[in-house]
């Protein structure tokens, strides 16, 4: 079967049209990555990013950071229906919960979301907006990336498609891939990744 996915084609890509929610993975997920042989992917390896990243409401925490790009608040609307059935879920054996992004996500309560004073904090309002008068950033937009091209191992350019035009831009340094659950996973498939391929 097919089923839709929406996605965002804007700057912040998903974060810019997605129902703001912000939960982190389980800890055990995180762990089981760094097991399987994904050196720093376990929980204590990306927690200290989380709180890096995090502007968040409540104040600075063991699981929560403050001063970052990425605003997170809590949701503006309590209803009585969602209070009945947390209730329920308690009586049920399920807890209730104040913060699903302690590592632990087991349990019933309102979620945090990604915005400030009521207005979207999407990755383009955190990340790029602070940052987009800067001389050595370059912006391109409408754009379809085709895949990274490697000499080896090493990742040296990206092929992009641009008004039915390709062109190839090439890395001094790294490049970073964030095209989200979806497209970084496509473009890696795209490029010789996955699927059994290897590089």
């Amino acid at each position: 079967r097919s089923i839709p996915y929406p996605r965002g084609k804007t700057l912040g890509g998903s974060s810019s049209i997605n129902g703001l929610l912000y939960i982190r993975g389980q800890e055990q997920d995180y762990n089981i990555w760094r097991q399987l042989g994904n050196k720093g992917w376990g929980w204590n390896d990306v927690l200290p990013y989380f709180l890096k990243s995090e502007n968040q409401e409540r104040g600075k925490s063991e699981f929560h950071g403050v001063n970052g790009p990425l605003s997170i608040s809590d949701t503006r609307i309590k209803l009585d229906l969602l209070e009945k059935f947390m209730d329920a879920a308690e009586e049920k054996g399920i807890p209730k919960t104040d913060d699903f992004n302690k590592g632990d996500n087991f349990g019933c309560g309102y979620f945090q979301v990604t915005e400030k004073n009521g207005l979207r904090c999407s990755a383009a309002v955190g990340y790029l907006n602070p940052i987009k008068k800067r001389k050595n950033l370059k912006i391109e937009i409408n754009c379809h990336v085709k895949k990274i091209n490697f000499d080896g191992k090493k990742a040296i350019s990206v092929s992009y498609w641009k008004d039915n035009e390709l062109f190839t831009i090439s890395a001094n340094k790294e490049i970073i891939l964030c095209a989200g659950s979806i497209g970084s996973t496509q473009i890696l498939q795209t490029s010789g990744i996955g699927n059994g391929n290897q590089l």
